[in-house]
């Protein structure tokens, strides 16, 4: 099964982009396909700039490197 991350790269509350996510989390899906949302929940709180984007870029690789060694972890049993 392929497994697809989207990571909400701003500090908005999940429950402030619920809507807006699961539109597009709907729209993403394909059939064999897993997709799933992440929120950094910090940095700015809107992309907006280039400053946005290097204030946000540390916190969105903290949530990919997490997800990457939970994959580990469940592989391992």
């Amino acid at each position: 099964m392929v497994r697809v991350m989207v990571v909400g790269p701003t500090s908005r509350p999940s429950l402030e982009v619920a809507d807006e996510v699961e539109t597009d989390l709907i729209r993403l899906r394909r059939t064999g396909a897993e997709v799933v949302y992440r929120s950094t929940g910090a940095g700015p709180r809107s992309i907006r700039s280039d400053a946005d984007v290097m204030d946000a870029a540390p916190h969105v690789v903290r949530v990919i490197l997490a997800a990457a060694l939970d994959l580990c972890l469940d592989a391992l049993g």
